[in-house]
């Protein structure tokens, strides 16, 4: 088993070396490799994307801790109070509303995401993934506007 290991690394490091080259410079001595597989970009392209994915999931822990701190302000506010109360409900029920737009936002886009497929044309894949990241910090954007808004609504009525 342990030599199976060694021949499947040493097989995938050799296959590594094949698809790239090493020039030199005119100067001399630089050495530069060039890799000549094209789904290096698509797989650096794609990690890319989910880099700012994980990114974003970290904060979806900090909506739903936003959401119940909001939910607790609501429970204290009389609907049928004074308008200053009403002010406050509308506030702390937009804040909710942005934080779950901005969850589902993000649900959204995990659903709708493909992994590159390496059947796929490399063009139509890294316009696909250029896309991809441009939908993915729109919703980082989002997801952070909506926890600034909240922490703003929950500043604002701290007792």
């Amino acid at each position: 088993m342990k030599y199976t290991l060694i021949l499947i690394v040493s097989g995938m490091l050799l296959f590594g070396a094949a698809c790239s080259e090493t020039t030199t410079s005119e100067g001399g001595g630089e050495t530069e490799t060039v890799d000549n597989d094209p789904w290096t970009k698509v797989t650096a392209l794609n990690d890319e994307v989910m880099d700012i994915h994980d990114s974003s999931m970290v904060k979806m822990d900090a909506i739903y801790d936003r959401i119940s701190a909001l939910r607790e302000i609501e429970k204290g506010v009389d609907p049928d109070g004074a308008n200053e109360n009403n002010a406050v409900r509308e506030s702390v029920l937009e804040a909710i509303g942005r934080l779950q737009k901005a969850d589902d936002a993000m649900m959204d886009w995990m659903r709708y995401y493909q992994p590159p497929e390496k059947e796929a044309p490399v063009d139509s894949t890294m316009a696909y993934l250029e896309k991809q990241k441009e939908s993915i910090i729109s919703v980082d954007v989002q997801i952070d506007e909506s926890l600034n808004y909240a922490d703003e609504i929950l500043e604002q009525n701290r007792k």
